[in-house]
């Protein structure tokens, strides 16, 4: 079978709401994103990982080094950068549209462009931070083959530990389209109970499981951790702490949005603090349910 064969078989195989999503994320991306793409300049950070990105193994990222080799190498160009990032919002959007089963081509289009236009997104663009997303992929990817294959969980830890050892922030992303898929599922006029409480138990294991292989490794490196934003106490937050930092997360993002549909201040809140990834769910709400 001749190459242009084996791509056009596997062009057929990719369902019609994912061609969707893939095209609307990378669309809607050149257009919010081409002025960093062409005009950005390097920032302190993007010059010091440039050449110490090995540094970010006393952040707990041992993986960040290999994962910048295979996706951009030692490059400073933003279109080269921003495109991989591009990319990487793309793969996680149709991942999102696959585990969730959308098929509303309105819907698809909607969810991928958030994802490619979201604040964060725009505030890593201009770090030059392809690496980041390489993370938010294997992120997404370890949801879906968790959810896509009987025994896909193996893979999905895997993943999951480099997406980890990568940047960490995007468990949070893995765990809400975890929450959205038994969601999607609970919607469904044939759902089981006894089914629906099989895959949740399955996914929170590879969540607890990939999680603590982490912890793990990064405990067993000879590298030491630095205290920057807390790295040096990874894995030992006592349990009755777990209530106040669930009560800090939520008051951090809260007030900032408030500030900005009442305050009439010209000071605006961080897109990092106003707009994360864990609020991915109440943007997927209203297209789990129409579709």
């Amino acid at each position: 079978m001749y190459p242009y064969e084996l791509i056009k078989k596997w062009w057929n195989r990719i369902t019609t709401p994912v061609k969707i999503a893939f095209f609307s994320a990378m669309a809607v991306g050149l257009i919010v994103h081409m002025f960093m793409l062409t005009n950005t300049f390097p920032t302190h950070d993007v010059v010091f990982l440039f050449n110490d990105v090995r540094s970010l193994a006393t952040q707990g990222r041992w993986f960040a080094y290999i994962a910048q080799l295979i996706s951009s190498g030692y490059t400073m160009l933003p279109w080269v950068k921003g495109l991989i990032i591009l990319l990487c919002c793309a793969f996680a959007a149709c991942a999102a549209v696959r585990c969730l089963n959308i098929k509303n081509p309105l819907n698809c289009a909607l969810i991928a462009g958030l994802m490619a236009a979201f604040p964060t997104v725009a505030t890593t663009m201009n770090y030059y931070a392809d690496v980041l997303f390489i993370a938010l992929a294997l992120a997404a990817a370890a949801v879906y083959v968790t959810w896509r294959f009987r025994f896909g969980f193996i893979a999905g830890v895997v993943l999951l530990v480099l997406s980890l050892a990568t940047y960490q922030a995007h468990f949070a992303f893995a765990a809400a389209l975890f929450v959205g898929v038994l969601i999607s599922d609970i919607l469904r006029s044939d759902a089981e109970f006894k089914a629906v409480l099989y895959k949740g138990a399955m996914y929170f294991l590879t969540l607890l499981i990939g999680m603590a292989i982490y912890i793990i490794s990064v405990r067993l490196s000879d590298v030491p951790l630095t205290d920057y934003m807390g790295m040096n106490e990874m894995g030992s937050i006592p349990l009755g702490e777990i209530p106040r930092l669930i009560a800090d997360a939520y008051s951090g993002i809260l007030p900032p949005a408030r500030s900005v549909i009442f305050s009439n201040s010209m000071e605006r809140p961080s897109p990092i603090n106003a707009a994360t990834w864990e609020e991915y769910p109440s943007i997927l709400k209203f297209s789990i349910v129409k579709s």
